[in-house]
């Protein structure tokens, strides 16, 4: 464990502050940028899954239609391969695969730090920030040269011996349909495979410990540099796609009105209408995570614009907390209600009668906002 101390004067956290107000009016006005665009690729997903209810027909897997040209058809179904996939590395063969999966982690030291800042007295600042470290497995290189504190004791390898990898069948059937790598490269559900050490070629110092490979002396205690790793499958299984139908092949050959490829595919037997609810869900839960970031980023925008006067606050500990909060909480509000406006915006734009009460409610928390932060005017003191 080691423990670093760090001084930031008033005039520096100042000057630190006032050059932060450009990045906080880019953050500021990107916000708008995001939450807009957010908006209508929203309305434009939504807009594009219901062509591609009303386009798509329903197909059984052991009959290919006698059409021409290119056509968007759903079809659910066993999959099935001739292909065997294999790891030359460890001498592993699998059939009725779709995918075959290595995943490596390696023992190493990770480095992990904690900071607590006190503003003192006069505006500056002093950070203590305490390091400690532990060994964990990882799937990455950690490189220990940017540890802060250097231990010869506490060194990692540079590599790894082995990399992830993954191979796919390339032949996939579903009834009478063949499917394209595209479509294949789409199907999940991955599993984990649990292999004898007979059925593997061993390196060095390998041996099987449960779903691992382990590659060192004592699973029980494994040491720095020491190797696990795991081999993970997709079996072959049933399957529901929306895809572009060519002669009898699945691909992402039907193009919506935009010009844009669709598929879809998912594990299990599942509908048409169940396929697109679940899409359906998917576009909504992202809108959402991206609102949420359009706001904290018009948050943090506004934040560091205001930055110096919590900075000129903080010359009293006491009274620059107050002040932050404060800070923070209008910069919040005011973020939230312009977020607000801009979807209302938006979907005025493309859906009027979604957007126009929103838009409504967006005033009047404007309006509340406006009425609960504007200063209060001062009482006249009455005559003795």
């Amino acid at each position: 464990m080691a423990t670093k101390v760090t001084q930031q004067s008033f005039f520096s956290r100042l000057g630190n502050s006032i050059k932060g107000i450009f990045f906080g009016i880019i953050l500021f006005f990107g916000s708008f940028v995001l939450l807009w665009w957010n908006e209508g690729n929203a309305v434009q997903q939504y807009k594009r899954l219901n062509e591609v209810m009303i386009a798509a027909a329903e197909i059984s897997p052991d009959e290919v239609p006698t059409v021409s040209g290119r056509h968007l058809v759903h079809v659910s179904g066993q999959t099935r391969t001739g292909d065997v996939l294999e790891d030359p590395a460890f001498g592993l063969s699998v059939s009725d695969t779709i995918h075959l999966q290595r995943r490596v982690e390696m023992y190493q030291w990770e480095e992990r730090s904690q900071s607590e800042t006190r503003t003192k007295v006069g505006g500056g600042q002093e950070t203590v920030t305490t390091y400690s470290y532990q060994t964990t497995w990882s799937g990455r290189v950690i490189d220990s040269n940017n540890f802060y504190e250097q231990d010869p004791n506490r060194r990692n390898p540079g590599s790894m011996p082995f990399s992830d990898r993954t191979v796919s069948a390339s032949t996939v059937e579903l009834g009478a349909l063949l499917l394209h790598p595209s479509i294949i490269s789409q199907i999940g559900g991955y599993e984990t495979l649990t292999v004898s050490a007979e059925a593997l070629t061993l390196p060095p110092k390998g041996q099987m410990q449960g779903e691992y490979l382990f590659i060192g002396q004592n699973p029980a205690s494994p040491q720095v540099g020491d190797v696990r790793i795991q081999f993970r499958t997709v079996p072959a299984g049933n399957v529901s796609i929306i895809a572009g139908l060519q002669g009898n092949e699945l691909n992402r050959s039907w193009m919506d009105s935009t010009g844009s490829a669709y598929s879809r595919v998912q594990s299990g037997l599942h509908s048409k209408e169940a396929m697109i609810a679940q899409a359906e869900q998917e576009v909504k839960m992202l809108t959402w995570i991206l609102r949420l970031v359009g706001w904290i980023v018009m948050s943090s925008g506004l934040g560091m614009f205001l930055s110096p006067l919590r900075v000129m606050s903080d010359i009293l500990p006491f009274f620059g907390r107050i002040v932050g909060a404060g800070l923070g909480l209008i910069s919040g509000l005011v973020a939230a209600v312009l977020s607000l406006v801009t979807i209302a915006v938006a979907w005025v734009a493309v859906r009027p009668l979604i957007g126009i009460p929103l838009l409504i409610v967006a005033v009047v928390l404007l309006v509340v906002v406006f009425r609960k932060t504007r200063k209060a005017p001062v009482a006249t003191p009455a005559p003795a």
